[in-house]
């Protein structure tokens, strides 16, 4: 029995609960209207910390900007097709991280040889552990 009231001898009435299935409308609350044609109250969808955020671009300045060359340099020296954090790579690295790319993303980044038989590009993926977002950078391969 769920628990209502802190006193044993006076329970409160329990509501049923409301069945919600996709297919159930959203409630209409009832709104003064000066015409005949019924307004529904659209609900308000709370807004994501990163609803606006895309951080394609600190990906790509990781590999591509002159800036962070030493990033590249460093993940290329490793083995191919292993995960590393970029927090940690960028520290190994001596490289900032952007600024557009949140610690709290958990971000690994892999390389992998492009599949062009062209030993001189590698293909860089970046993957969020926290929200499944990836991405893949297509580059020259760092000596």
């Amino acid at each position: 029995m769920p628990l209502t009231s802190m006193t044993p001898s006076a329970p409160a009435p329990v509501m049923p609960p409301i069945p919600m299935t996709p297919s159930t409308p959203a409630p209409v609350m009832p709104v003064p209207v000066t015409s005949s044609v019924p307004v529904p109250v659209v609900p308000v969808v709370p807004t994501l910390a990163y609803a606006s955020f895309d951080p394609r671009s600190g990906c790509a300045a990781l590999v591509e900007d002159p800036r962070h060359a030493a990033f590249a340099r460093t993940l290329m020296s490793r083995p191919v097709g292993r995960w590393f954090e970029v927090a940690e790579l960028c520290q190994t690295a001596r490289v900032a991280q952007p600024a557009t790319l949140p610690l709290d993303l958990s971000l690994c980044v892999s390389w992998l040889e492009h599949p062009y038989p062209d030993p001189s590009l590698a293909a860089v993926v970046f993957l969020s552990l926290r929200t499944g977002w990836s991405a893949v950078v297509l580059c020259a391969r760092a000596r």
